[in-house]
């Protein structure tokens, strides 16, 4: 932003004013640097002619060969907690604090106290990527061109309309203790998070709180403003890593950002859609406050996370824990308002252009100056980030945004969260009783088995992504059978404790026979999408696709009515509705419309002559699936206007199929004599056409919600 000078005019970008030129101090890019084309060099200083006489024990080389990115790197930082240096009010009240120096090579630092600027990370084929490793190049022969930019003994001043926004976000952790309840209750949950985890949270909240205890030291809003200032500061520093890190101090670090304060929201606000309105969070306290109301509390999250990246963006700064916002905000928006809302989408757009921007999409497997848990984090939420990419191009059909194609998703170590944090000796023990493929030797689903399997799943589902956008009809029950055989080996692949085993006992499974069962829906579920794109195209495999329909549906029943026993101990804490709309909907759908055509055409009771069902078992399943939408998709859930319409065309289908005394005759033509009967009985209220519609174009995907926070 442009600076206001003692003069009271603004102040000029650094290309105007050392040019002597009129500045339009227009943002962020002025109008003659636009003109001229140096809109990377055009920012505004707000003490340009302030010098600095660099101190040996403070100046360190930056530079590194052979990359093309583009760094800004601080010299120093000030660091604040309990007992380390002043608090931030003292650090904010006395004008003597240490300077920042900023490095600025136009080539690389040394990566090890870094962070990007604009324009970011830079590929192979970027022209400016070219000068950058030349200039690199030359960097090394010349020490001397390095430009040494001093920041101001002061604050940077700030929007105070961005620190009045500030100090509302701050004031929301007045109820702090409630949100560390509700995280708490989702993270004693059967699936454990293995983006962030526990451990991160805990840690997340810990630092916020002494940060909010320590600088209200009196209740009164001129210390919400100056710490909303302090929270300014830290989140213009860059954020300083090495290898000797350790993980405490980093989340010390990031937690005191804007950033780190709205992931707090943002995991909060996606730890509620995991806890049923009856828990008791959500009841009267015996103190007597009122009862917390679910969506309203839901709502107040993902408004003050949307907060906290408006603030990020008005600093003009982007890091790593902003792009796991980003991701974690778009998994929020998706759960709140549903996965075809555009702010979703939008989000998740934000979202992977940041990655892209920060290099997340290529890390440098040589890069020895991340700490080891920093570089199992970036696999585990770029794992997230895809995945997610894959459930919203799949659920709206439009091309991904990310893609295997052009970024090394590695797997990430299956290691627990513990391990993953632990120090070093643990930590190689750990690695040590990995079997070659890089699988736990215990069978312990409870490491990084789910983002593993997800992340190989999800590749998967952009193949089929690939396949419905394929002109090439003569191809494509080829390219079919190819994802087929594809599912298949990756599955055998799996290492045991992974392959689900149907259980021919009790109905009732254990946490972890759920969640191999999760996996095994994954896989049946890319199965489903590629037979209805197979009919849907070609007309060919409709008894395939009865059968993984009624396979999935079946499994989805069982599944519900095992959870949602009352003597269950997780009862209360698992969400189904996801299931029912996005795995369960479109396989009713396939076998409603099945049911009503061979209803109509033959008095076979079997729904196919080569797939043997029987149609009194898919008649009961279609009615229980009526019946759990009613019951577990409320009014007020994201998805309750799309289960409402299915409900009501799945109920006047069985209506239909009940009431009909006598089949058609055997000389109809089942394929024309369908649409015509339909058109004229349950498709006349309209509800029915447009469900048939959108049950044609829908291709969801597996819930990201159940493992990723």
């Amino acid at each position: 932003m442009a600076f206001q000078r003692r003069n009271g005019q603004l102040s000029s970008c650094e290309p105007c004013r050392k040019d002597k030129s009129r500045c339009d101090h227009q943002m962020p890019v002025c109008g003659r640097c636009a003109h001229r084309g140096q809109a990377p060099l055009c920012i505004y200083h707000p003490a340009p002619m302030t010098r600095y006489r660099p101190q040996s024990e403070k100046r360190t080389t930056a530079r590194r060969a052979g990359d093309s990115r583009t760094w800004t790197r601080a010299e120093t930082r000030q660091s604040y907690g309990e007992n380390g240096g002043p608090s931030v009010l003292e650090a904010f009240a006395s004008q003597d604090y240490e300077t920042d120096v900023v490095v600025q090579n136009r080539g690389l630092s040394d990566g090890k106290k870094s962070v990007p600027s604009a324009p970011g990370w830079l590929g192979l084929t970027s022209p400016q990527g070219i000068f950058v490793d030349l200039e690199s190049g030359l960097m090394h022969a010349a020490p001397e061109e390095e430009v040494i930019v001093a920041e101001p003994r002061g604050p940077i001043p700030v929007d105070p309309n961005q620190v009045a926004l500030g100090v509302q976000v701050l004031q929301l952790l007045d109820d702090l203790p409630l949100y560390r309840e509700i995280c708490e209750a989702r993270y004693a949950f059967f699936f454990k998070p293995w983006a962030f985890g526990g451990p991160f949270v805990h840690e997340l909240f810990d630092n916020i709180h002494r940060f909010h205890q320590h600088g209200l030291r009196e209740d009164n809003r001129g210390d919400m403003n100056e710490l909303a200032l302090a929270v300014f500061s830290n989140s213009r520093a860059p954020i300083i890593v090495h290898p000797d890190m350790n993980f405490t101090e980093y989340i010390g670090m990031i937690a005191l950002r804007w950033e780190g304060i709205g992931l707090l929201f943002a995991i909060t606000g996606a730890s509620i859609y995991h806890i049923r309105g009856e828990h008791k969070i959500f009841l009267e306290r015996e103190d007597g406050k009122p009862a917390t109301d679910k969506r309203s509390l839901q709502s107040c999250m993902v408004t003050t996370a949307e907060t906290c990246i408006k603030l990020c963006e008005s600093i003009g700064m982007i890091s790593e824990p902003l792009t796991w916002l980003l991701f974690q905000q778009t998994i929020l928006a998706s759960i709140l308002w549903g996965n075809t809302d555009y702010r979703a989408w939008k989000m998740l757009g934000d979202a992977s252009t940041m990655a892209f921007a920060l290099g997340l999409h290529q890390p440098d497997p040589a890069d020895k100056n991340a700490p080891f848990f920093l570089a199992e984090l970036r696999k585990r939420v770029m794992a997230v980030g895809y995945m997610v990419d894959k459930q919203l191009a799949t659920v709206l059909g439009r091309p991904p945004r990310i893609s295997h194609r052009y970024c090394d998703l590695l797997l990430p170590s299956d290691l627990s969260y513990a391990e993953m944090i632990a120090d070093p000796q643990m930590r190689e023990a750990a690695l040590g009783e990995l079997d070659a493929s890089g699988w736990n030797r215990q069978g312990l689903l409870s490491k990084a088995a789910h983002p593993r399997v997800g992340l190989l799943v999800a590749m998967l589902q952009e193949n089929v992504l690939e396949v419905t956008s394929c002109g090439q009809i003569e191809r494509l029950p080829q390219r079919i059978e190819e994802l087929c055989d594809e599912s298949l080996r990756i599955r055998e692949q799996l290492p045991s404790f992974l392959q689900w085993k149907p259980s021919n006992g009790s109905i009732e499974l254990s946490s972890d026979e759920l969640a191999v069962q999760s996996i095994h829906l994954d896989f049946l579920y890319t199965e489903f999408l590629l037979y209805r794109i197979s009919v849907k195209r070609t007309g060919v495999g409709s008894d395939k696709l009865v059968r993984v329909a009624h396979e999935i549906l079946s499994t989805i029943l069982d599944r519900i009515a095992d959870i949602a026993k009352p003597d269950r101990a997780f009862s209360a804490m698992v969400p189904v509705d996801f299931s029912l709309c996005f795995y369960a909907l479109p396989c009713a759908g396939v076998l409603s419309v099945e049911l009503l055509r061979h209803s109509q055409s033959s008095n076979d009771p079997a729904l196919s002559t080569t797939f043997n069902l029987p149609r009194v078992e898919i008649i009961q399943k279609l009615s229980i699936f009526v019946y759990f939408l009613e019951t577990y998709v409320p009014p007020g859930q994201a998805n309750y206007n799309m289960s409402q319409q299915a409900r009501r065309v799945i109920r006047n289908i069985l209506n239909e199929v009940l009431s009909s005394p006598q089949p058609m005759p055997a000389s109809s033509s089942p394929t024309r004599a369908t649409p015509d009967r339909m058109d004229e009985t349950w498709l006349s209220a309209g509800d029915g056409l447009e469900f048939m519609s959108w049950l044609d174009t829908l291709d969801s995907g597996q819930s990201p919600w159940w493992n990723l926070t």
